[in-house]
């Protein structure tokens, strides 16, 4: 009847019973807590009625883990069978057929997965909701559990065992090779992994593969150095962590350099000690040595994508505190202003305009920076003689500093003066800097573009520049993409709008920059034409299963959507992002039931229409 014993008097007993007698049918019983006179005694009730609850409570979320844990050994012996009803000698076209993966992509697989189809991990992200590396890792611990540790997976069924355990082993005691010797780490460690934290666990695994597998240690560190890399991981902060995967003594080396060199520059010329910590000197100095020229390396160029609206750029209007993008990360608007600031794009409030002159001279030369998207050149001159070029040019260096002085006049009355006049006049100087065509002395790899966007949808409707914009006003004329042409590969105007239109690769999922993705067909070309909606951005990979893997179908739906269709019959229509957002719309659709022989027979005419017809040298795909 109660959760809990109560400790009362006779008195209060009495008075208890008689308020259950009292009671009405059905009704709830009075708390015995209720009567007990004593605070004190009331005090160490209430206690030990916490105590027991929370143990209760407790207990619950163990068994709760439990079930967890045998939930997981399920998806993982579902996700073992997956990869072997995916055989890579059935599915991919062998190393050295026309449209094959390249060796280095081969080479850069997992060794669980050598034998599993390669578009096995991108039926599984798309079906699952996650990214390609999070699919991979997936499929990784199910083959490893499944075929390489079965009394880890053994005790993960049984619940012995948290799914952090079983990565774990995954990790450290997968990679032995021989049968024997992990039959032999198993039994060493697992049974105390129950009584184990996962730290405590990683720590005896350890010992136990460097105890029992020794002869192969080399062979793991020859292979861990195979796999270095530099990796760059976004924040929620606006700030980036780069990730350098190295030997151990060059990794040591490198910080303990780094550390030299911030002790260095503790103090400078004069004396005086530098504000900033150790850590921050020591991110500073790596930046500085990896961007900055010297004496015996040469200058690099990077480019880098600014996109910004023009309230966020001038720091006035509604959407003044709207984030942009660089490089396809988000950044903060003060952030954007302050990039504007230091590659000389704007000048910064308070500075005079013969600074706001000199800036982009000033302003890191080997980072180029190019807001939306650019065109790369100036038009070009006919200007016959070295006189008349200088004479031009001084002409539109005169035109960029009149611009410029009058951003800074703007922005001078921005703060002694409130209302729409100041954001009006901030644009209007704004576009006079956009008119300048000048590349010279600028942080500028191409001219600025501006993108015309549906302001309720956020979509693309066009990608022009301000000279553009006052022709067609003037004429009456609607913008909209740029048209598109009769050969294979799209002209570049194109190219700029599909790719900014786009942003990622447009498979389910996939996070690849437009930057880095091929400009596919949807409908092949010749007999699609190469125009803005035939055309999307897909990495090299996708761009390959698109037209490669069995089972898979791809089609442009009539709203812009591409439609993708798994071998499971399973639908996912994706979008580009709208501007103002990160991600595009996906929506996924089950496929209606259908009868066994309707499922064999559209897997044989999938099949059959996934080799696309034979292939030329300017059409690879």
């Amino acid at each position: 009847m109660f959760d809990d014993a109560v400790v009362l008097t006779p008195e209060e007993y009495d008075s208890f019973v008689i308020a259950c007698l009292e009671t009405e049918f059905d009704a709830a019983y009075p708390d015995p807590a209720d009567f007990v006179r004593d605070d004190h005694q009331r005090f160490l009730d209430s206690r030990a009625r916490l105590l027991t609850s929370g143990a209760a409570h407790l207990d619950d979320a163990v068994a709760a883990a439990k079930q967890l844990s045998r939930d997981e050994a399920v998806r993982v012996r579902a996700l073992a069978a997956f990869t072997r009803s995916r055989p890579a000698a059935m599915f991919d076209r062998v190393p050295g057929e026309q449209g094959a993966a390249s060796a280095t992509s081969r080479a850069s697989r997992p060794a669980a997965l050598t034998e599993v189809s390669e578009w096995a991990v991108d039926e599984a992200a798309a079906t699952l909701g996650v990214s390609g590396r999070a699919a991979s890792l997936m499929l990784v611990d199910a083959v490893t559990l499944v075929e390489g540790l079965p009394a880890t997976l053994a005790a993960l069924s049984a619940g012995d065992i948290s799914p952090a355990h079983a990565r774990i082993m995954v990790e450290l005691a997968g990679p032995v090779a021989d049968p024997a010797k992990r039959r032999e780490v198993e039994d060493a460690v697992l049974p105390r992994a129950a009584r184990q934290t996962p730290a405590a666990l990683r720590a005896a695994v350890r010992r136990a593969v460097a105890r029992i597998d020794a002869g192969a240690a080399a062979d793991r560190l020859a292979k861990a150095a195979r796999d270095r890399h530099v990796r760059l991981d976004a924040r929620d902060d606006g700030t980036s962590t780069l990730t350098a995967l190295l030997s151990t003594p060059v990794g040591r080396a490198c910080r303990e350099a780094l550390s030299a060199y911030a002790k260095a520059c503790e103090v400078d010329e004069d004396g005086n000690r530098d504000p900033r910590t150790h850590d921050q000197r020591m991110a500073d100095c790596l930046a500085d040595l990896i961007l900055r020229p010297h004496a015996d390396h040469p200058a690099v160029q990077v480019v880098l994508t600014l996109v910004a609206g023009v309230d966020t750029l001038t720091g006035h209007g509604a959407g003044a505190d709207e984030p942009g993008e660089l490089d396809g990360d988000l950044v903060s608007a003060a952030q954007v202003r302050e990039l504007a600031y230091q590659f000389g794009l704007l000048p910064r409030p308070g500075s005079t305009p013969a600074a706001v002159g000199d800036a982009p001279c000033s302003a890191a030369p080997e980072a180029h920076s190019t807001s939306p998207v650019a065109e790369s050149a100036a038009p070009a001159t006919d200007s016959t003689s070295a006189d008349e070029d200088d004479a031009r040019l001084a002409a539109l260096r005169h035109e960029e500093l009149t611009a410029a002085e009058e951003l800074t006049a703007a922005y001078a009355a921005g703060g002694r003066s409130t209302g729409t006049d100041t954001g009006s006049a901030v644009r209007a100087a704004l576009t006079r800097l956009l008119d300048a065509r000048r590349l010279i002395d600028t942080a500028l790899a191409e001219r600025p573009r501006i993108a015309v966007v549906d302001q309720l949808r956020g979509t693309l409707l066009s990608l022009t520049d301000s000279i553009e914009l006052r022709t067609a006003a003037a004429a009456g004329k609607c913008l909209g993409p740029p048209g598109g042409t009769d050969t294979y590969r799209p002209t570049d105007p194109l190219y700029r709008f599909v790719r900014l239109r786009d942003r990622r690769c447009r498979f389910p999922g996939c996070r690849q920059r437009a930057r880095c993705c091929d400009l596919d067909h949807q409908m092949p070309h010749p007999h699609g034409d190469t125009a803005h909606d035939n055309l999307a951005c897909l990495c090299e990979h996708h761009h390959r299963l698109s037209h490669q893997a069995p089972g898979w179908r791809l089609h442009r739906a009539a709203d812009g959507g591409l439609v993708w269709t798994l071998p499971s019959g399973r639908t996912i229509t994706t979008y580009p992002p709208a501007f103002g957002s990160d991600d595009g719309d996906t929506r996924v659709e089950a496929p209606p039931p259908r009868t066994g022989r309707q499922r064999y027979d559209d897997l044989r005419t999938a099949i059959a229409n996934s080799r696309p017809t034979p292939r030329t040298p300017d059409i690879p795909f």
